[in-house]
């Protein structure tokens, strides 16, 4: 995910408080309980990562950018706009057929999905999972199976189990390699 841009870091507490002794500096930040020059061992190898533009392999709707998707709900196919809402419990399945000019060591799967969701690539069942709903795409690192795509014409299945009564669900999904 380096290539791609993304970048992280996480530190809770910097310094020890009161009563706590998990920071990475002392209470009186006279202390850094880890030397600067193993921070800066670790830490280094994350600026030399040169990063790459990632190719939509599957356009998705994020940014506005619409598609239309033949979709299966309940056994009934349609032809659908997405991010297409899904009201009370319902199956939905996806097929969408892709080409990739080369292959890619690394591959994101986006998902605005909510329910059990399985996905196929090239007939292969790389992903099965609850996955929860949130208000923007839910990106996954696929990059384990990007063995399983091959150069030219690929397909991408996905069937999600949306079983809330509650709230609806939008659906749409897409595909970045790189």
């Amino acid at each position: 995910m380096i290539r791609a841009g993304f970048s992280a870091a996480v530190y809770t507490q910097t310094t020890d408080v009161e009563g706590e002794v998990n920071g990475l500096i002392t209470y009186d930040r006279k202390t850094t309980k880890i030397p600067n020059e193993y921070l800066n061992i670790l830490h280094s190898r994350l600026y030399k990562v040169k990063s790459i533009q990632a190719t939509n392999l599957i356009d998705d709707a994020q940014g506005g950018r619409s598609q239309q998707r033949e979709i299966t709900i309940d056994g009934v196919s349609q032809k659908v706009t997405t991010p297409y809402a899904i009201n009370g419990p319902k199956k939905v399945y996806s097929k969408q057929e892709f080409n990739a000019d080369k292959a890619y060591e690394n591959l994101s799967l986006f998902l605005n999905v909510r329910g059990k969701t399985k996905v196929w690539l090239n007939g292969i069942n790389i992903f099965d999972e609850e996955v929860k709903q949130t208000r923007c795409y839910n990106q996954h690192n696929i990059s384990d199976y990007s063995n399983y795509l091959k150069k030219g014409m690929n397909t991408l299945e996905i069937e999600v189990v949306h079983d809330n009564t509650k709230n609806p669900m939008n659906f749409d999904y897409g595909l970045k390699g790189f």
